[in-house]
């Protein structure tokens, strides 16, 4: 199974979304950013394999990481078992897997710390992280003074 193109194929509708918003830099160790950002702060997405190609569990691996990424950044949602699909060339049948979705806003360099993580301790040959600007959503008064402010959720 070419887990590479699992998870590019995985992420591939999801990808094709997130690049209408702008700013993708999908597989680019130095995420694009834009003067709108928040902070220069970026989403990142990162696909964690839920087996290491040698076939055993990669739990260790998994709790270091998040650890570090917590430290890192602050905090991450972490959603387990996602599925990917994928034909491989040659063949007419749909190979699915299932693998976790890593979700962190955190500095550009995080692209790079969560490739090489991927790479090193997870033997991933081609790992998947996208990162994206973050930028504030303009709200209806803001939009006529040209300034950006946080929305208020009126429930406070």
């Amino acid at each position: 199974m070419n887990l590479a193109m699992s998870r590019r194929c995985f992420l591939a509708c999801l990808a094709a979304l997130l690049v209408s918003a702008g700013g993708c830099s999908a597989l680019s160790d130095t995420p694009r950013t834009e003067a709108a950002d928040a902070g220069g702060r970026v989403l990142h997405l990162a696909i964690v394999p839920r087996q290491l190609p040698d076939g055993s569990d990669p739990a260790e691996q998994v709790a270091r990481l998040l650890k570090e990424v917590a430290a890192r950044a602050g905090g991450y949602t972490y959603i387990e078992g996602v599925k990917g699909g994928w034909i491989p060339p040659g063949e007419q049948q749909v190979v699915t897997e299932s693998n976790d979705l890593l979700l962190v806003e955190g500095p550009p360099e995080l692209a790079r710390f969560l490739k090489e993580a991927l790479r090193d301790d997870f033997a991933q040959e081609y790992p998947f992280v996208v990162s994206l600007p973050v930028r504030p959503t303009p709200t209806a008064q803001s939009a006529s003074t040209g300034t950006v402010e946080p929305e208020v959720n009126p429930s406070d």
